[in-house]
Formats: C-alpha cells, sequence, structure tokens
C-alpha cells in the first residue's frame, strides 16, 4: 500500500515547495518483446493477467534485460544478484541489479508459487516483485507479478 502511494506522489509538489522537481519516471509496457520470449523473466503490473503480454520488464538468463521507460524500450545488463543456488520454495526471496547509462534497475523478487510437481513439462516459478528504477535524483518503485522459466 505505502509503494502504491509513493508511485502515486511522486513529482507532486507540495504548495510552497521551492525546487521540488515535476519530472517523474514514467514506466510503460515493453513495445519489442521478440527476443525476451524464449527463457527469462516476465513480469506485468499487479492488476494485469498472465495472458495480457503487456510485459513492464522482461529478462534474459544471459544478464539482459529490457524495461519502457519515459516512452522508449531501454536495454540493461545485469550488474550483480543474490539469487540462490538451490531449489526455490514458496517465500524465498532474491533481488537483481542492472544498469544501462545513468539509469538503474533493482527487482527483489518472492516466490509465489511453484508448478506442480507431477508436470514435467512446466517449467516456471512465479513471483511477486517489487521493481525500483533511480536515474539521477528521480526514484520510482511499481509493484509487479510474474514468473521466470522457459
Amino acid at each position: 500500500m505505502l509503494v502504491a502511494l509513493a508511485v502515486c506522489l511522486s513529482g507532486l509538489s507540495l504548495p510552497g515547495s521551492q525546487g521540488a522537481s515535476k519530472r517523474t519516471l514514467t514506466v510503460g509496457v515493453v513495445a519489442d518483446q521478440q527476443e525476451f520470449h524464449e527463457s527469462g523473466c516476465e513480469l506485468l503490473l499487479s492488476p494485469d493477467s498472465y495472458s495480457s503480454e503487456r510485459y513492464v520488464f522482461m529478462s534474459h538468463f544471459n544478464g539482459q534485460a529490457v524495461m519502457n521507460i519515459d516512452g522508449h524500450d531501454l536495454r540493461f545488463k545485469l550488474v550483480r544478484s543474490t539469487d540462490s543456488q538451490k531449489e526455490p520454495r514458496k517465500g524465498d526471496r532474491s533481488r537483481y541489479w542492472y544498469a544501462s547509462g545513468s539509469i538503474t534497475v533493482e527487482v527483489d523478487y518472492t516466490v509465489t508459487g511453484m508448478c506442480p510437481p507431477d508436470d514435467e513439462s512446466c517449467e516456471v516459478i512465479y513471483y511477486r516483485a517489487i521493481i525500483h528504477i533511480s536515474s539521477g535524483p528521480l526514484k520510482k518503485s511499481i509493484v509487479a507479478h510474474g514468473l521466470c522459466g522457459s
């Protein structure tokens, strides 16, 4: 709830505040999704369903990612992560940091679901994520959900 409030209030200036910037970061749907559908992570804004393909963050397992920020698809490279090498379980958390020029993206993942143990064709893990974007003094956080796998 606080994250949603912070997203709504980012960029607002209070009456009488001096020097408050009105510029905010705008996160949109990734326009060119073609090369990111093989294997990796796909995140949507929380109200969207998995079938909508309105992804705000997509990544490859090779460390490449894309987001649409201020109307442009921007490519990012993985800088570091806290991913565990053990089999994930519901509630496990991980964090990934990406960079592109002066823009940084931090994705905090929490496992929300797994494939059924008897479904050998299922190779995905479901997540809730908080995406933090920074560009100089501008910062924005959004809540998303999605999956990682192949």
